[in-house]
């Protein structure tokens, strides 16, 4: 058997190597076109569903235009009627006052003396064709007048009246309009986010696939680890977002790296104090079965990078966790843009407590990763600076040379939403330990 030369053997590494490289973009690129295709179908799904939530607001709307016409001509029309009424009235009036200035001529008094004529009048002989009894037929035409001039006060009270419902109805139906408006908005808002937390559970796992064939698993602790690709992204939040430490918003270039698919818990780090490498964690869930994949806690960040070096590796950097976390689209949230909801992640009191790591697989980020926000703030290996933004190098920025403070990310399990954005910066002293202190560990060529 001819044993192959050095030469030979090389460019069988170089062949393999170029296989293995093959396979590996073959697969990405795999991963990439059912990502693609899963989120064009959401959008499509999406645009279906908005298209079908504005008809359904235009018919509310067109119903609610035809009740308020139909109340403003039933007003019209009671306000035709009523002034058909006064006219009428009013044409009696005339009439009668007509009637009552011949009866007073009659009795030879001017109409506009009749107050004071009427308590001097005394029966007289009536003027020639005057009629028999023409005090008697003006008293009648007088109290005729007083009732008519009452109805037409009770027809204008009752014009007044019917006005101010006009006005009313004006109103409602306005009223009516825009809570509409507002509830047609936010029922497709509700709709909308529904959809998309569904699309996520099928997202999410599919990404986690296509990872499962990159990952790599770490012998020293049987951590999994993802590849987070070299290239920019977004770094930092826009201005009119967030803290004044995460402006401004700038693009970072980063080499490739690995990171923990998961923070690291209870048994892996129990076994780096076996091991003598690490001390133990200040609370006793580290020993406690029953927290055995929750992630451990109440460490310190010395503890956290003792850690990390024992696995073979270190802390992230504040931009590679940053970019594991958002990918390069600048997201708000791992999964997203949408607001956290209890099947993305561990915060906001959905649960009250830490949970195993990795049970949120709806909420991975793009390179499917894990936990990011939520369950327990992490140790990175950055010192804090305010201003460091400003600053901070283009290209694999590892923070300020010294400080006081430690920066850790990504929220804990009793954070709101504004805490576990995956921009959010929260920082530390390195001796500090806390209940909801925990890691996880990166490497920029691990050797496993």
């Amino acid at each position: 058997m001819t044993t192959p030369t050095p030469l030979d053997q090389q460019r069988r590494l170089v062949q393999e190597f170029v296989t293995a490289d093959r396979q590996r973009r073959t697969r990405e690129t795999t991963a990439q076109q059912q990502f693609a295709a899963g989120e064009k179908t959401a959008t499509e799904q999406r645009t279906a569903a908005e298209r079908t939530a504005q008809q359904q607001y235009a018919a509310a709307e067109k119903s609610a235009e035809q009740q308020y016409s139909a109340a403003i001509k039933q007003a019209d029309d009671e306000k035709t009627r009523q002034q058909r009424q006064l006219q009428d009235a009013a044409n009696t009036i005339g009439n009668g006052w007509s009637v009552a200035v011949t009866d007073l001529d009659a009795l030879g008094v001017p109409a506009h003396d009749l107050p004071l004529q009427l308590n001097k009048a005394s029966p007289r002989t009536p003027s020639a064709g005057a009629g028999a009894q023409p005090l008697a037929q003006f008293q009648a035409n007088a109290t005729q007048v007083a009732r008519l001039y009452q109805e037409a006060g009770q027809l204008l009270l009752a014009h007044g009246r019917q006005q101010a419902l006009r006005r009313k109805l004006l109103i409602t139906a306005a009223v009516v309009a825009v809570l509409l408006a507002i509830a047609g908005y936010f029922g497709f808002q509700k709709w909308s986010y529904d959809q998309r937390i569904a699309a996520l559970q099928q997202e999410g796992p599919a990404i986690l696939a296509a990872v499962k064939q990159q990952a790599r698993t770490n012998p020293v602790d049987s951590a999994v680890y993802v590849p987070i690709p070299a290239g920019e992204f977004l770094m930092g939040s826009p201005d009119n977002v967030g803290s004044s430490d995460e402006h401004p918003q700038h693009t970072v270039y980063l080499d490739a790296f690995w990171i923990m698919q998961t923070e690291v818990t209870n048994t892996q780090y129990a076994k780096c104090v076996v091991a003598g490498a690490c001390s133990a964690p200040d609370n006793n869930r580290w020993q406690d079965a029953a927290y055995a994949d929750h992630p451990v806690t109440d460490v310190d960040w010395n503890q956290a990078s003792a850690y990390a070096q024992w696995a073979g590796g270190r802390l992230p950097t504040e931009a590679e966790w940053e970019k594991a976390a958002r990918g390069t689209d600048g997201r708000t949230y791992p999964w997203g843009n949408e607001a956290p909801a209890a099947s993305l992640a561990n915060c906001c009191n959905f649960v009250n407590d830490t949970t195993p790591v990795g049970s949120y697989p709806a909420g991975a980020s793009p390179y499917g990763a894990l936990d990011m926000a939520g369950n327990v703030w992490e140790w990175t290996g950055d010192w804090y600076d305010g201003s460091y933004y400003s600053q901070s190098p283009a290209q694999n920025p590892t923070g300020p040379s010294s400080g006081d403070y430690r920066v850790l990310r990504g929220g804990a399990y009793f954070n709101d939403a504004e805490y576990v954005r995956v921009a959010y910066r929260y920082w530390y002293s390195p001796d500090d330990r806390d209940w909801n202190f925990g890691f996880r560990v990166a490497s920029s060529s691990p050797g496993f």
